[in-house]
This record gives structure tokens, C-alpha cells and sequence, in this order.
């Protein structure tokens, strides 16, 4: 006689802290993406999105390069003209190879914030370069689908400290007026350090439901219905 499978129980009962324990803990699966049960073509989409974004990074790294506000110092320049290079291998890289694992997504995630980082300590207006720490917001979206909860901690740690840096350096300036610069930086601190912890947060519970979907709680038998 065949034995019952081992019922899957879920969470069930958490308080707020032991759901933001289990969602900062969890293992996470970088193969996701590789591993969804759909018929849609989502990957060659995210592919291309993520290409294009790549692109977006090094015509912005081109235009101040050529622009007013251009680095003022020789290394400042060179590594302009590097990240533009490297932009552009790294797209070319999304749009003809495959999707990558662990690595590749950390790599590029860390790259990203790297790249963002430089650019904006190094405009010398520092007025312009509070608006450049939104791009943070973009790579934030990238961390909340293809990275882990302490990879997402580590880059809005990151992004909030870099966007405080540079708001402190545009008030030492002292050519924005405070009142604004607390503007702008209330709506940087939403978009660049909530928003990714509420989205990653929100996304992985739910991911998490879709798995115990696959088996009912109670036989461990696989449901004829999932998520």
C-alpha cells in the first residue's frame, strides 16, 4: 500500500515580526524566472526591458559627459567613458544571452548601484545630481524581482545612504534652498527606500502563497488548481 504524502502545511498565524523574520531569511530562488509554469514568453520581455534599461544607464552616463555638467577631472571623464563602454557590453549581453542565474543578476545589480553611485558624486551640481538619485528607484524594481530580501536590504541601504550624501552635498552648496532640497528628499526617501522593502515584501509573500497553492494542506495531495 502506497503511503500518503507528507501534508504541506503553511504558515498560518504570524505576527508582523515573525513575517518580516521569514521574509528577511528565506531562501530565494534565483532560477524563478527559469522555473514558472506559463505559456507566456515573459523572459525575452524581460530581457529586452532590462537591456533598454541598460542603455538608458549609458546614454545618460554619455549626455553628461558632453554636457555642462560634466565631470571636472581626468578620472572623473574616464570613468564616464567606462561605465558608457560597459553599458554597452552589458546589453548586448541581455538582449543575446540567455537569462542569467545568481551571479549574473547580482553582478548586474551591483554594477547598477555602483554605476548610479559615481555618477551622481560626481556632477558637480549638486542640485542636478539630487535628480539622478531617482534612478535609484529603477534598480530598486530590479532588486524587488530578481534578488534575495538581504540583496534588496543591501542596495536600499546603499541607494538611501548614497541619496543622503548627495542632498548633504547640495546643502553644504548652498545654492537649493533647504525647505526644497526636504522636498525633494521626502519624495526620494518614498520612492528610493519604502517602496522597494513594501514591493519585495509584498511580492515574495505572495510568491510564497503560489507555492503552497500547488498541494492541498491538509493530504498533500497536488491541487488540480494552483497559482
Amino acid at each position: 500500500m502506497d503511503s500518503m504524502p507528507s501534508p504541506v502545511i503553511a504558515s498560518e498565524g504570524h505576527s508582523s515580526w515573525q513575517t518580516l523574520h521569514e521574509w528577511f531569511n528565506e531562501p530565494h530562488d534565483y532560477e524563478w524566472i527559469k522555473h514558472q509554469r506559463s505559456g507566456r514568453a515573459i523572459i525575452p520581455i524581460f530581457r529586452t526591458l532590462l537591456g533598454m534599461m541598460t542603455i538608458i544607464f549609458g546614454l545618460s552616463a554619455f549626455y553628461k559627459l558632453i554636457g555642462p555638467d560634466t565631470p571636472p577631472t581626468t578620472p572623473g571623464k574616464a570613468l564616464s567613458i567606462f561605465m558608457i563602454c560597459t553599458c554597452v557590453g552589458i546589453a548586448a549581453c541581455w538582449f543575446t544571452q540567455p537569462f542569467p542565474g545568481r551571479r549574473g543578476l547580482l553582478a548586474f545589480g551591483i554594477f547598477a548601484d555602483l554605476g548610479i553611485a559615481a555618477a551622481v558624486l560626481l556632477v558637480p551640481d549638486r542640485s542636478s545630481a539630487t535628480f539622478g538619485c531617482t534612478v535609484f528607484a529603477v534598480t530598486g524594481t530590479f532588486a524587488t524581482l530578481f534578488v534575495s530580501a538581504r540583496w534588496l536590504v543591501a542596495h536600499v541601504v546603499w541607494s538611501t545612504t548614497i541619496t543622503t550624501t548627495v542632498f548633504v552635498l547640495a546643502y553644504l552648496e548652498g545654492d537649493v534652498d533647504i525647505t526644497t532640497l526636504l522636498a525633494r528628499g521626502t519624495v526620494l526617501f518614498g520612492a528610493v527606500t519604502l517602496v522597494p522593502i513594501f514591493a519585495h515584501l509584498t511580492w515574495r509573500t505572495l510568491y510564497r502563497d503560489a507555492q503552497y497553492s500547488d498541494r492541498d494542506p491538509l493530504t498533500g495531495l497536488f491541487n488540480r488548481r494552483g497559482l
